[in-house]
C-alpha cells in the first residue's frame, strides 16, 4: 500500500502496472461517464419532444437522479433545450 501511495504521488506506474494519473486530470472513465450522462439528457430531451408517456420519462429521470443530478439542474437543462411546456411536465413528474 505505501508503494501505491508513493507511485500515485509521483505519477509513476503503480503496483498493478497501470499508469496512475495525478488527481484532477480527466481520465477515460471520467470522459465515458460524462458522455453517458449527456446521452441520458439527450434521450430525455427527445422523449419530451416526442411526447413520450410519463413512465418512459420517469425511467430516464430515475437514471439521472441515480447518477446524482439534482432536480433543479435537470429542470434548468430542460428549460434551455425543450421549452416551458416541457418544464411544467418535468416539474409535475419530479414533484415540484
Amino acid at each position: 500500500m505505501p508503494q501505491e501511495k508513493a507511485a500515485h504521488q509521483s505519477g509513476k506506474r503503480g503496483v498493478s502496472g497501470f499508469s496512475i494519473r495525478r488527481p484532477g486530470l480527466a481520465d477515460d472513465t471520467t470522459i465515458k461517464k460524462t458522455l453517458w450522462l449527456e446521452t441520458l439528457l439527450d434521450i430525455l430531451y427527445d422523449a419530451l419532444d416526442k411526447k413520450r408517456p410519463d413512465y418512459v420519462l420517469l425511467e430516464i429521470l430515475t437514471d439521472l437522479r441515480g447518477k446524482g443530478f439534482k432536480k433543479q439542474y435537470i429542470i434548468k437543462k430542460i428549460e434551455k433545450n425543450c421549452g416551458e411546456q416541457a418544464v411544467r411536465r418535468m416539474k409535475r413528474l419530479l414533484g415540484k
